[in-house]
Parts: structure tokens; sequence; C-alpha cells
């Protein structure tokens, strides 16, 4: 049975005044190996997308946004981005209602105009929640690695969208990748939101 041809190696091995050693072949593929897997590495890092901010409203807001709810469960991250949320500077109300109460101005008068309603969950802000899609899984714990994930704030007595982040990242460390995505979007969102001073 003819063996693989291995006169390449024995006369690069020649011209640098060595003999051929089967070893060499075997170190020289294993490094291949090697150097293909980190461009896959990179290639999967670099599907991650970076940070970025859309302004929808370019006016002022006429209230500080420090209360806000949830539109969406999160799934098996909901607290984690609640907590990331908190840390950032928001308040987070368990739950929205569409319902519209009237706000009092004084005890026993209230008023009816668009401008006064509040959800029953007493929040004018509300937080829609867009995963993207995965382009890794951590084989030590629950972290993933999306593609990017979006954090929308909505104005909900008017049902209008207000700003837009989203980045890509882990959403926790995982071996030697570290990230924390929940945590920088509420960063993000909150730097976005307090670039829209409130109107006087």
């Amino acid at each position: 049975m003819v063996g693989p041809d291995t006169s390449i190696f024995s006369k690069w091995c020649s011209s640098a005044g060595k003999p051929y050693n089967e070893k060499m072949v075997v170190s020289k593929s294993y490094i291949r190996v090697l150097l293909a897997s980190f461009a896959i590495a990179l290639l999967i890092v670099g599907c991650s997308s970076p940070p970025s901010t859309e302004y929808v409203i370019d006016v002022p807001l006429d209230e500080p946004v420090k209360m806000v709810v949830l539109l969406d469960s999160g799934g098996q991250y909901a607290s984690r981005i609640r907590s990331s949320l908190r840390k950032s500077g928001f308040r987070i109300k368990a739950f929205a209602s569409q319902s519209i109460r009237n706000k009092p101005i004084h005890p026993g008068q209230t008023i009816a105009t668009g401008s006064d309603t509040f959800s029953k969950a007493e929040s004018r802000y509300g937080i829609r929640l867009s995963p993207g899609g995965i382009v890794d899984i951590c084989m030590v714990s629950d972290a993933v690695n999306y593609g990017s994930y979006t954090m929308e704030l909505i104005d909900i007595s008017w049902n209008e969208s207000i700003v837009i982040v989203s980045a890509g990242g882990w959403t926790s460390d995982c071996a030697w990748h570290s990230g924390d995505l929940f945590r920088d979007l509420a960063q993000q969102l909150r730097e976005a939101v307090d670039t829209l001073q409130v109107g006087q």
C-alpha cells in the first residue's frame, strides 16, 4: 500500500539541513488546526453587533424617565434584566396595563386630557425587549452570545417609541469569554435617556 507523499516535507527539511521527521508533520498539522480554530472564534465574535443608539423623537421629554414597566417577559433572563435596569437608575414596575385612569390634580378633582392619563402600573414609560439571533452557546454555564439584542423605550400614553438601543455580546462570563450584555444595554439606555433633557 502506497503511503502519503511526504516528499515536500522531506525537501523542506533537507533544505534546512535536517533529516525528515514524521513528528514535524504532525506538529505542523496541529498548528494548522489551532490557527483554523482561532479564525473561527474570531468570526463568531465578529458576528456580535456593536452598540448603537437610535433617537426616534427629536424633542425634549416633558417629564423624567424614572419608573418603567417591562412590556415583555424577558424569558429566562427576566430577573437579570430587571436587576441591570435598577442598577442603572430605573424603577421597575411589575406589570403594565393599557387601561388608563385620570390623574388627580387636587383631592376630589380629576381631568381627562391625554397628557394627564397614566397606566394602572402608574408608569408612563415601558421597555420593549427584542432578542436577536444567538451566535454562540456556553458549554459551562447558561450564558449565550447574542448577535444583537434591542431595548426600546416607549411612551405608553401615546404608544410612541422614544429611543432604541441595541448591542450584541455574551449575557455573562463563559470560560475565557467575558461580558454582561444586559448591564451594558441598561447603561446604554440610561445614557441615551439622560441626553433627552426634560423640557422646561
